[in-house]
């Protein structure tokens, strides 16, 4: 396989506490070549990390993934440094979407990440599983993630 060149990577060394950016991706290795760097800084820098995955990539994709490209994966997920989950794990857990219990997970989850000693929440979130009829409710959760993402020390794609 020839090696891709990964512009992305060098500007989200840039991302500060408070930023949210949307990836667009043809396939599951672009997104990998995006967010493998990405977790890979978050790990070395002391972050707890969070990874939802959804088509084209399910969690145990992302899990093989990160094991083979990320140093020293297994000792950050044996420390509980990362949690990946499923979409129907985080976004789904009470068989539907809550746009409140949503928000307050990713708030609770960067509480508790500080009250471990880590530095923030970096956290990405993929919205492949949603419909067509749940954009419009999706759009007012992504407005409130912006309006609460710059309260916290939280980054997220």
């Amino acid at each position: 396989m020839r090696k891709r060149s990964n512009p992305a990577a060098a500007f989200l060394d840039g991302m500060v506490w408070g930023s949210h950016i949307c990836q667009f991706y043809r396939q599951a290795e672009d997104m990998l070549d995006t967010l493998i760097p990405y977790f890979a800084a978050g790990l070395e820098n002391n972050e707890f990390c969070m990874w939802v995955t959804a088509e084209p990539l399910d969690k145990e994709q992302a899990l093989a993934a990160a094991r083979e490209r990320i140093p020293d994966f297994e000792r950050y997920e044996r420390e509980g440094q990362i949690e990946i989950l499923g979409h129907d794990e985080w976004y789904l857990a009470s068989g539907e979407f809550d746009r409140d219990r949503v928000l307050q997970g990713w708030v609770d989850k960067t509480e508790q990440a500080l009250a471990q000693g880590y530095e923030g929440l970096r956290l990405t979130g993929n919205t492949f599983w949603l419909e067509k009829e749940d954009w419009a409710g999706f759009t007012e959760y992504e407005a409130a993630v912006d309006a609460v993402i710059g309260n916290y020390k939280m980054k997220a794609i």
